[in-house]
């Protein structure tokens, strides 16, 4: 299984829940996609980003038709006007 995890900082005009909502739309978007999470910080509780992403493919494959989809490339650009940082991190839980 591969985890897909990414952090975004926005820019202060950003609307984050717009965002979140947004791309939680791509859930169950390509076969092979499971968890799918989108959540902003919570009140009380640490929060390195503004926005992030939790989810998880059953292969790489699974991975690349989701960065491959039109609607998840489309959002892709929507985020990048409206970031000032992106950080992602994957691995691949049968390797650990």
């Amino acid at each position: 299984m591969i985890k897909h995890i990414v952090g975004w900082m926005l820019k202060e005009d950003a609307d984050a829940t717009a965002l979140a909502t947004e791309l939680q739309a791509l859930s169950g978007c390509v076969p092979g996609m499971g968890a799918f999470e989108v959540v902003l910080p919570q009140d009380g509780l640490e929060a390195g980003f503004d926005m992030l992403l939790y989810s998880e493919f059953d292969d790489q494959d699974a991975l690349q038709a989701y960065i491959d989809y039109p609607p998840h490339k489309e959002f892709g650009k929507k985020i990048s006007a409206a970031r000032t940082e992106r950080r992602a991190f994957d691995f691949d839980t049968d390797a650990l």
